[in-house]
């Protein structure tokens, strides 16, 4: 439907996806009824599955969209219920799901204010465990590497920490900015290629915009925070980490388009559009033909959400990471659980 909002067709479609929509829904309502099905995988599964069905769907079903969050609450709930997240990822064919909320969550707190993030209602232990212990040897994460995704998961934590009254400018808490941004620097795209499979040109490539992007996150949302000087030398930093990212990207939706890395690159080009403002017209419009392209080789309205938002910020003669974000946001380009294993 994201593709196709101006056709008369549309409106068919999504008649179609909200009776499919209602079917699902009362389904899933039958079985939380029940008590030895409320709590089942299948529950799980349909929650993520109606997650996604929402975040794909057009401005039509804007309203429904903004429901991401109950949806995110709803898994959460299921799995303190069932004793945790790691309890539940040793069930037969879960862990992808497991992984895949993770993913959501984490992202998502991205995207949000630092007074509102959802890491704070996560049991903060238990999540650094599963990635280490689930997350180390492969690419789970949508592709990111596991050392970047918790780096970006510990930045989450550090904003929502720094976000409360007496805390802004703590000095352990400035420190620990720091180590932050050094693991992310030290992080090397050839060796975590080498050490899960084959040594190929398109994922150390694809490894570097996300290194790029995770030190700009770390960088313009913790100064935000004043856990970062402001001025030089940072700003610097973040003028020649914002250079290097759009050139990679520039390259991916570009020559290198055939390496078949777009459904990955929503996240970095987010990143780069939040720091698009202070970029020029040029970087601006590069984000917002990138969006508009991701939204429709993926088949999700959610590219186009992103786009709004940052042309907002844009025209708000704003700066600073909770200024772009001032209320919660999920975008992504997953558009399926997977649960192909999981015990019916």
């Amino acid at each position: 439907m994201s593709q196709t909002v101006n056709d008369p067709s549309s409106k068919a479609l999504a008649k179609t996806f909200y009776y499919y929509r209602g079917l699902m829904i009362r389904s899933l309502n039958e079985d939380l009824s029940v008590v030895k099905k409320r709590t089942s995988d299948i529950v799980l599964a349909g929650i993520l599955t109606l997650l996604f069905a929402d975040q794909r769907s057009t401005k039509i079903q804007q309203g429904i969209s903004q429901s991401w969050r109950f949806h995110i609450e709803a898994v959460r709930r299921l799995l303190v219920v069932r004793g945790g997240m790691h309890s539940v990822a040793v069930s037969h064919g879960v862990l992808p799901m497991i992984l895949c909320f993770v993913y959501l969550a984490v992202t998502a707190d991205t995207s949000s204010p630092a007074s509102d993030l959802l890491i704070e209602t996560l049991p903060i232990e238990e999540l650094y465990l599963l990635l280490g212990k689930y997350g180390g040897n492969g690419y789970a994460f949508q592709m990111c590497p596991t050392p970047l995704f918790v780096e970006i998961a510990k930045i989450n934590h550090l904003r929502a920490r720094a976000s409360k009254a007496g805390i802004i400018g703590d000095l352990d808490l400035q420190e620990e900015a720091c180590e932050i941004l050094r693991r992310v620097y030290d992080f090397s795209p050839v060796e975590w290629t080498k050490a899960n499979g084959p040594l190929e040109e398109a994922k150390i490539f694809f490894f570097n915009i996300l290194q790029k992007a995770v030190a700009l996150y770390c960088m313009s949302s913790l100064q935000n925070l004043c856990l970062f000087p402001q001025g030089s030398p940072l700003s610097n930093s973040r003028y020649t980490e914002r250079e290097l990212l759009y050139g990679l990207l520039s390259q991916a939706f570009g020559p290198l388009s055939s390496l078949g890395l777009k459904g990955y690159l929503l996240w970095p080009t987010m990143v780069l559009g939040v720091e698009a403002v202070d970029g020029g017209a040029v970087m601006r419009f590069f984000v917002q033909r990138s969006l508009i392209e991701l939204s429709v080789s993926r088949g999700t309205y959610s590219p186009l959400a992103a786009k709004e938002v940052l042309e907002s910020f844009w025209a708000s003669d704003k700066t600073g990471w909770d200024a772009c974000f001032d209320q919660p946001y999920m975008f992504t380009t997953v558009l399926t659980v997977n649960r192909g294993q999981m015990v019916k």
